[in-house]
């Protein structure tokens, strides 16, 4: 009884998400109610407070559920024992690909004015993670010499912000997205600027 119990909550949790991001991504974060959730979700608007006391908790568990599956990856990879430009290729694809297969609901939970403004109240900030991925993997490369010696967080920071702006302007754009010649070039820009 308690096993079907859990599989109950876990599929009307996985129907609430799923309402969720469909209202996000076609009606953008304003239009996200509870009520609206719970009517697209076909379930009691009772159920989707049973999960989330209120709004915000709802949009971080959606920011939480999307983003994840993304983390975890690049925790992976982060973790494997590659060299330094090894991982930091992989994850350059792996977060390219995923942006690119997500591309409605990743629009919405970085470009949405409303949803921006609950993410800064999230505690740590959604950028620590990656920040701190890229920090690590510098720090690999300063150390296996394929980089020179930097300030690491500096620049882990200034990788990240690349990394978001290519994936925006590429799901701005509603284009086929060239992943590699991506990859490529944020690699470039990274190991070689624009130098000469």
């Amino acid at each position: 009884m308690a096993r079907l119990l859990e599989q109950r909550k876990r599929f009307t949790k996985n129907a609430i998400y799923d309402a969720a991001i469909g209202i996000l991504t076609h009606e953008g974060f304003d239009a996200m109610t509870m009520e609206r959730v719970a009517e697209v979700a076909g379930v009691a608007k009772g159920s989707v407070y049973n999960y989330f006391p209120n709004k915000q908790e709802l949009a971080r568990f959606v920011f939480t559920n999307t983003i994840d599956p993304l983390a975890e990856t690049i925790e992976g990879i982060a973790n494997r024992d590659l060299p330094a430009l090894e991982k930091l290729r992989q994850i350059l694809r792996t977060w390219f690909q995923y942006v690119n297969e997500h591309r409605g609901v990743v629009n919405m939970l970085f470009n949405d004015h409303a949803f921006q403004k609950l993410l800064k109240m999230v505690d740590p900030p959604p950028r620590n993670k990656p920040i701190g991925r890229f920090d690590a993997i510098i720090r690999q490369g300063i150390e296996e010499g394929v980089f020179r010696a930097v300030d690491a967080r500096e620049y882990a920071r200034l990788l990240f912000v690349v990394v978001c702006e290519t994936c925006d302007e590429h799901v701005a754009r509603q284009e086929t997205w060239g992943i590699e010649d991506s990859v490529d070039l944020v690699m470039d820009f990274f190991l070689h600027g624009a130098g000469k």
